[in-house]
């Protein structure tokens, strides 16, 4: 009867609806794994498995707008099916509706090892207990278990994906309906046991002189890390803590500006910035600490709350319908006809034009990370810019024009996505580790595994891996 009552809390607690898993080209040998993951979850969570449209490179953002457009063909489709007269449990209930979007990352060149399924499916020793199963409410955090446990047989194997999701359900389970959240599944998060986002502060709905946040909000999740980690990743610099911001340390340092120990407030982005040098961190204001030696690094997690969401489909809709399935589909129709097949042909150099040419040939090359994030308004670029709004779009068409992303249409999503607030969740005591290569793999399942009283140097590694400062 407990075990029951659990999974029926955490099937209503679970903040998603729907979670895609995208990989670079989706085939058969990823069913296992989706099949292993859907069994974790929540029974009326759907989950699906998708790529960039027709073997297309559409980069991380385009692969967003993809997957979204994906899911909500998905939706569609189930809705056109089902009875319309009985009610849809997933269609009702508090966060039910959100899309969780998990990228799983390359081809693994770089680690090929896990070439066979890729590095989201790893298999990574974690502690028995501390295995997540979202079906019974356990999202104890494995990253710390891994080491503290690791003479307390027996393991059970576990991947990056699952851990993932595991610390997303906890940390996002206010998240508002019809959000969209992004992750990248070639990190490890550990996160303080119970920490979430605290959501009730929306449209400053809280009397503390907080002034809140709307729901046109993005908002990213920062840790600290060595600025020698830093440098190879985005870096959130953060308005100052406020005074009317509770201080604590339980795991939450005077820095996370949280209302309460677990509960985690958005502070304002005033930059982004997309692998600065240390220097350049050191000479920005506010973006070093712990003695200059620290940044607060981007985890990949990117969180669009319901307003901000509606963007990425407006997007998906429109100016980035090149990357998406069906805006590929219906393209290639209306220009691979009678009187437009010649030039369908010329654009791709050859006589006839398949639909992975066309494809291959029309799509874009969108980085989630720098052209759709670097479009959002920091008070930073608010300051720059000073009323001279057409200069700052102007800057950043130029920044990012290549030839596979021209100028209009990077104008087109800085229209878009500039209105939106920028903000990010920052966690001292967060922990951080990126699986991009053989070697990280190697060190981390090694010195993981370090027992708490092997020399400091076997475990030195790992802390400063993890991003842990001080």
């Amino acid at each position: 009867m407990a075990d029951a009552s659990s999974a029926t809390a955490s099937s209503t607690t679970f903040p998603f609806g729907t979670v895609v898993v995208t990989s670079p080209s989706f085939t058969s040998s990823s069913d296992g794994p989706l099949s292993h993951l859907a069994k974790t979850l929540p029974p009326n969570v759907r989950v699906l498995g998708t790529s960039d449209p027709y073997g297309a490179r559409c980069g991380s953002g385009g692969g967003t707008i993809a997957a979204l457009d994906y899911a909500d063909a998905a939706d569609a489709y189930a809705d056109a099916a089902s009875d319309t007269s009985t009610s849809c449990s997933r269609c009702s209930g508090e966060g039910v509706g959100s899309v969780l979007i998990v990228h799983a990352g390359g081809e693994s060149s770089r680690c090929p090892t896990q070439m066979v399924l890729g590095k989201a499916w790893s298999s990574l020793p974690v502690a028995a207990n501390a295995a997540p199963d979202i079906n019974n409410n356990s999202t104890a955090s494995s990253i710390t278990d891994v080491g503290s446990h690791a003479h307390t047989p027996p393991t059970t194997p576990q991947n990056p994906t699952a851990l993932l999701i595991s610390e997303l359900s906890t940390l996002l389970r206010d998240l508002p309906r019809g959000s969209v959240v992004v992750a990248a599944s070639d990190v490890i998060l550990a996160l303080p046991s119970g920490v979430s986002f605290d959501f009730t502060s929306r449209n400053g709905s809280v009397d503390d002189g907080y002034d809140g946040y709307d729901d046109a909000a993005v908002i990213g999740l920062a840790v600290p890390a060595p600025l020698a980690t830093a440098k190879n990743h985005g870096v959130y610099v953060l308005e100052p803590c406020s005074e009317h911001d509770v201080h604590d340390d339980d795991g939450l340092s005077a820095n996370a500006c949280s209302t309460r120990s677990t509960r985690l407030r958005p502070r304002t982005v005033t930059q982004f910035l997309q692998k600065p040098s240390p220097d350049v961190m050191r000479d920005t204001p506010h973006c070093t600490f712990e003695g200059e030696d620290c940044a607060w690094i981007d985890t990949g997690v990117v969180v669009f709350l319901p307003e901000a969401a509606a963007k990425l489909r407006e997007l998906a809709a429109g100016a980035l319908a090149c990357c998406t399935h069906r805006g590929l589909e219906a393209m290639y129709r209306r220009d691979v006809t009678t009187t437009g097949a010649a030039d369908a042909a010329a654009s791709v150099g050859s006589d006839t034009v398949s639909m992975e040419d066309y494809a291959q040939a029309n799509t874009a090359k969108v980085e989630l990370y720098t052209h759709l994030m670097m479009a959002l308004s920091t008070t930073r670029s608010l300051d720059v810019s000073c009323g001279r709004e057409n200069g700052r779009l102007e800057a950043y068409v130029s920044e990012h024009t290549t030839s596979k992303i021209s100028a209009g249409l990077l104008a087109e999503m800085y229209t878009i996505l500039s209105p939106l607030t920028f903000r990010a969740a920052a966690i001292p005591a967060g922990r951080f580790v990126h699986l991009g290569t053989t070697s990280e793999l190697l060190d981390f399942l090694v010195d993981a595994a370090a027992p708490a009283s092997a020399e400091p140097a076997s475990r030195s590694s790992l802390g400063q891996k993890l991003g842990l400062c001080g």
